[in-house]
């Protein structure tokens, strides 16, 4: 499923409720999950420069991290001239807890001048760049935890990473550098990938198996797999399937602003009639296990 990306305009308002809605309590652990074709749904593209050079293509196999857990890979192409691509969700990391981000690459440089980097960074209104990608600004308040870096040096002619994406490099003094995170506090961050350069032809970068991890136990995530929102357009009615006990059911609208809550069991319809039209998130809670989806009231 192939993406070009037009963010809507009033993005601060987007952003609300997806941290409202993909937020992940890091006390759930979600074991498996890839960046197959249904990850579209979990991440937010961005993009510096031209959008045409900015696409990514969720649930690729061919290229995908040859010792990679995950079967399939987000391919993130990033174009010429100074071009960057953005990809990033929100999370939910509890206060005192250590965490890591780690993930797999497969990517080849031809030239210098090309970075592909992850961060975490604390939740906050969106410093955007014509409301299509993190500013620097934004991002010097991250902590960089993964890098890979061509730089200036015309004889780096190629660089090369066929498995787990590098720790950070401390040359790149530009960022915050720390080998992990503890929030002070219990509260959203964001789990952010950037991809430039300045190439004279569009590179790939392929990225799967993201976790955040604490005392060695993953936490996955992208993996909504297991549980299905449906109809993701819908007039009166919509179904949760998948879920194996009762669970609870929230809706926010797109400002975050709580609608509903609602107990359900599997496949039961949720009457969602009386909703105005407009896009609405939906977070599904199984015991500990927390979901989170989005649909539109037509």
């Amino acid at each position: 499923m192939k993406q070009n990306f037009t963010l809507v305009r009033n993005l601060g308002l987007a952003f609300v409720g997806l941290a409202l809605g993909l937020a992940l309590n890091a006390q759930n652990l979600v074991v498996g999950g890839d960046m197959a074709s249904e990850a579209v749904d979990n991440w937010t593209i961005g993009w510096r420069a031209n959008v045409d050079l900015a696409t990514v293509d969720f649930g690729v196999e061919e290229n995908a991290p040859s010792d990679a857990e995950s079967l399939f890979a987000a391919d993130i192409m990033f174009g010429t001239s100074w071009n960057e691509t953005q990809l990033w969700q929100v999370v939910e990391l509890q206060g005192g807890t250590t965490y890591n981000l780690n993930a797999m690459l497969n990517i080849e440089v031809p030239e210098a001048n090309t970075w592909v980097q992850g961060f975490l960074m604390p939740w906050a209104d969106p410093d955007m760049i014509d409301e299509h990608a993190w500013s620097d600004d934004a991002i010097g308040l991250a902590v960089q935890l993964l890098q890979t870096h061509g730089w200036d040096d015309a004889s780096v002619e190629t660089f090369s990473v066929d498995g787990e994406f590098p720790k950070n490099i401390e040359e790149n003094s530009k960022f915050l550098i720390g080998e992990s995170v503890t929030p002070e506090e219990t509260g959203d961050w964001v789990v952010l990938f950037k991809m430039g350069g300045n190439q004279s032809e569009a590179t790939h970068a392929y990225l799967t198996d993201v976790v955040v991890s604490y005392d060695a136990t993953s936490v996955n995530v992208l993996d909504n797999a297991k549980i299905k929102v449906y109809p993701t357009n819908a007039e009166n009615y919509i179904y949760v399937a998948g879920i194996s006990q009762l669970a609870n059911i929230n809706v926010y609208s797109l400002t975050g602003s709580f609608v509903m809550s609602k107990t359900v069991s599997n496949t039961q319809r949720i009457d969602v009639s009386s909703l105005s039209t407009g896009m609405y998130f939906i977070q599904v809670t199984e015991g500990e296990n927390r979901s989170s989806f989005k649909f539109n009231k037509q």
